[in-house]
Formats: C-alpha cells, sequence, structure tokens
C-alpha cells in the first residue's frame, strides 16, 4: 500500500518514507499537548466575552 502511494506520487519508496517522517515529526503526539495545555495558566472570561466572540464569528 505505501509503495503503491509513493508511485501516485512519483516519489522512490525512501522519499515517500522520508516525506512521511517529517510530516509525522512536525506533529506533537496527544500526549504532548495535553501537558502544554495542563501547564498553560487559565484564561478568564465571562458570558459577555463568549457572546461577542460567537458575534465576530470566533467560536
Amino acid at each position: 500500500m505505501l509503495k503503491a502511494r509513493a508511485a501516485r506520487r512519483g516519489l522512490s519508496f525512501a522519499a515517500y518514507l522520508r516525506e512521511l517522517i517529517i510530516e509525522e515529526a512536525g506533529h506533537p503526539d496527544p500526549a504532548e499537548v495535553m501537558d502544554r495545555l495542563a501547564n498553560d495558566d487559565p484564561i478568564d472570561y465571562s458570558m459577555d466575552d463568549l457572546r461577542e466572540f460567537m458575534n465576530d464569528g470566533r467560536r
């Protein structure tokens, strides 16, 4: 399956695998994201803030 994907993209199998590894390395895993969120300071907001965000198109 991976060889076929590489061929469809006009890449050698090694080049395709290299691209996959580089792409994967650029994304944090879920545990890293959760650790970062757990250490962030909480954000204070009010119901008025939420309404304003929604009216501005931010959800």
